[in-house]
């Protein structure tokens, strides 16, 4: 529920920053996708879902990697998602 409640309010503040700044839309830049990709690729291989041994609906059958799990703890996730950073947007005024 916790983390529900983090993305709703993460969601509100994008919601807050476009009325404020005349935004109408907001796009996650490409390599500030990929830059959290990569890292969450690197902390997932030190969870038990990357063990080749697991046999989980969490890793994707082709390749076998974690999909579907965050290897941060709530208090992680909830910093992360603490402010919103607006550069981090490509952002489309109205």
């Amino acid at each position: 529920m916790w983390n529900a409640e983090n993305e709703a309010r993460y969601i509100m503040q994008c919601c807050t920053a476009m009325v404020r700044n005349n935004i109408r839309s907001l796009e996650c830049k490409q390599e500030v996708a990929a830059l959290y990709d990569k890292k969450l690729c690197h902390d997932l291989k030190s969870t038990v879902w990357s063990d080749p041994g697991c046999r989980s609906w969490y890793k994707n059958g082709a390749e076998g990697k974690p999909v579907t799990n965050c290897p941060y703890s709530l208090e992680d996730y909830w910093e992360s998602a603490c402010a919103l950073n607006l550069d981090d947007y490509d952002c489309v005024r109205a």
